[in-house]
């Protein structure tokens, strides 16, 4: 049971009372690392109009640890001081109001200072946050953290509205080199749990783990990874939920089996699968495809756009389930998606037509780098744009490297990412 550490001082259902002052949740918008709220606070026996607070609450960090991406802190920061507000100190807090409130008052010091005076001393910025409030930056890995937060907001090149980067002429390919290479010198080792694994390869059978407190309300900080017991795969966030993918290996017909039985597990609703239609994992209409364990039945198939998309119906025992799997032959056979970018473009259009709210996509390909890396990355790039109206290429593809860090280790992947976000969404 997790320690109590600092009350919540909202209630999303209903009103709270705090002595003689009323809470009020007027709105809501969470997206994978962050939600936002707007707070009303009254005086119910008084004559005075509510008063209207903005709370922006980061939900990706662990206590006394480190988010999995500086990006991701970064572009709560930018979102935070660029937010339309009224002059006057932020109030920042965490639980005890110096780890992760220290580095995030450090990383904006430290990126204003950078922007006005052209150099930065982080040593000295904790030191004198330390002289008003003691142990700010709490921990070695906050101090790191820091370092390579502060790093990454200076060497990449800030996020461009929509609308500039869509009016560039052309790409510049000497500049793009150089963004590249900044990019790769974030790449540090890859941990043990991120490491590129031999095909697709379950653990245990019998291992299982709720979705519900990664993709639900997002206010619980920890590892979205912890408790996942298969080799090869791993949770990776987008922009509107923090498990909006689980990208792995296309699974072989030896583990079909336990493939199928984690589908249900975990309440799959959609499969991506980014390599040639293999009829003997994924029926044709009306066949049956007899496992070990169990079966799945093909109800119906149709082509959508550039999109293939089956009914699958998957039974074991008194077990039963409905998955949606989605293939892209014209991606799939593709030998330079830079000069087709509207292929990978309109499945993404269909594949978002079929998500279930909360629910996870399952994205496969061999290897899972691959084509399933720059799904995740142009999914996350075309909703941050629909909603934000912001590009921001070299930074969602640290976010999704944080999870696979193989994804687009290559100068030559990054181009058709490039054609695909100059597309029109």
């Amino acid at each position: 049971m997790h320690e109590r550490k600092c009350e919540q001082y909202w209630d999303a259902e209903d009103d709270f009372d705090v002595q003689e002052f009323k809470v009020t949740v007027a709105d809501t918008t969470s997206y994978a690392q962050y939600t936002v709220r707007t707070l009303k606070i009254s005086k119910p026996n008084s004559s005075d109009s509510p008063r209207s607070v903005t709370q922006y609450h980061f939900t990706a960090w662990p206590d006394k640890s480190v988010p999995s991406s500086p990006w991701s802190l970064i572009h709560f920061r930018n979102n935070v001081m660029t937010s339309d507000r009224e002059k006057g100190p932020i109030v920042v807090h965490c639980s005890a109001g110096v780890g992760r409130t220290g580095t995030f008052i450090g990383l904006d010091w430290l990126m204003r200072m950078a922007d006005e005076v052209g150099h930065v001393d982080v040593y000295d910025c904790v030191e004198r946050m330390r002289a008003d409030r003691v142990n700010m930056v709490q921990t070695l890995d906050q101090y790191i953290f820091l370092h390579e937060a502060l790093a990454m907001s200076v060497l990449l090149p800030p996020p461009q509205s929509s609308h500039a980067f869509l009016s560039q002429p052309t790409i510049d390919d000497a500049a793009l080199m150089s963004e590249f290479m900044k990019l790769n010198s974030f790449i540090g080792e890859d941990s043990e749990r991120n490491k590129e694994s031999a095909g697709f390869t379950l653990r245990s059978s019998e291992s299982t783990m709720s979705l519900d407190e990664g993709n639900g309300p997002k206010d619980t900080p920890g590892d979205d990874n912890d408790g996942l017991d298969y080799a090869g795969v791993v949770f990776v966030p987008g922009f509107w939920y923090r498990k909006q993918f689980l990208l792995m290996d296309t699974p072989d017909l030896t583990s079909a089996d336990e493939f199928y039985r984690w589908m249900y597990d975990l309440d799959i609703q959609t499969i991506v699968t980014l390599d040639h239609d293999n009829p003997k994992l994924w029926p044709e209409v009306n066949d049956v495809v007899e496992f070990d364990s169990c079966r799945v039945t093909c109800t119906s198939k149709e082509t959508q756009g550039r999109a293939v998309v089956r009914t699958l119906v998957y039974q074991e025992e008194d077990l039963e389930a409905t998955m949606t799997h989605l293939t892209c032959p014209g991606w799939v056979d593709s030998t330079n998606l830079s000069e087709s970018p509207y292929i990978v473009i309109d499945f993404i259009k269909t594949v978002k037509q079929s998500i279930i709210a909360d629910r996870p996509v399952v994205v496969q390909s061999s290897p899972s780098h691959g084509n399933g890396g720059i799904f995740c990355c142009v999914s996350t790039m075309m909703d941050q744009a629909e909603a934000d109206q912001t590009v921001a290429i070299p930074h969602v593809i640290s976010q999704v490297r944080a999870y696979r860090p193989e994804v687009i280790r290559e100068h030559g992947g990054i181009q058709p990412v490039l054609s695909m976000c100059e597309e029109p969404s």
